[in-house]
């Protein structure tokens, strides 16, 4: 409930969500890494609170990252740094809400997760994915990437991601060839 009432509540949750990973303290964490429970909370209980302030992140996140490209973020401005650690949470709750959203509301999410989640995620890691294919970050980005694609697919509006996907499976087989060998 916690976290529900701070996504409903809180008022300028673009600027907080913009802030989330700056230290893993900031309010808008939790409710980061949150956002799945609070979707399955939402959607198992009827809690129509937890689907709203899901929603309200969800449709936040577009603001939030261009909020983040502020040069008042220093070393932290850009949306490599507002993605970096970005919780696997995203797409898995808008898969689990996907039914409560809005035609207006998915393609909403839909155009922003496939440039900025994952294009461009995949535009950071490209250069040296096969070099590093287990280290953390470069890991992480291809996390999110992946099950995004498989979360937004089939939405109407959404263009063919075939090639990405291709490209986050390649990325995969390489992560789990670093990792077992």
């Amino acid at each position: 409930r916690p976290l529900v009432r701070w996504a409903l509540d809180t008022p300028d949750l673009v600027d907080a969500v913009a802030r989330w990973n700056l230290t893993w303290t900031q309010p808008a964490t939790n409710p980061m890494w949150g956002l799945f429970d609070m979707a399955m909370v939402g959607t198992l209980d009827g809690d129509n609170d937890a689907i709203a302030a899901v929603r309200r992140m969800l449709l936040t996140l577009p603001q939030s990252a261009i909020r983040r490209c502020d040069a008042s973020f220093g070393a932290n401005a850009g949306p490599a740094r507002f993605g970096w650690g970005v919780p696997l949470s995203i797409p898995l709750a808008y898969d689990t809400i996907h039914g409560t959203l809005s035609p207006e509301d998915r393609r909403q999410f839909c155009a922003w997760s496939a440039d900025y989640l994952i294009r461009d995620f995949l535009g950071l890691v490209a250069p040296g994915y096969y070099k590093s294919s287990g280290s953390n970050g470069t890991l992480g980005y291809m996390t999110v990437a992946l099950p995004t694609i498989l979360a937004i697919r089939g939405d109407p509006n959404v263009p063919s991601l075939e090639e990405e996907l291709k490209r986050c499976i390649s990325y995969f087989e390489a992560t789990l060839h670093t990792a077992i060998g």
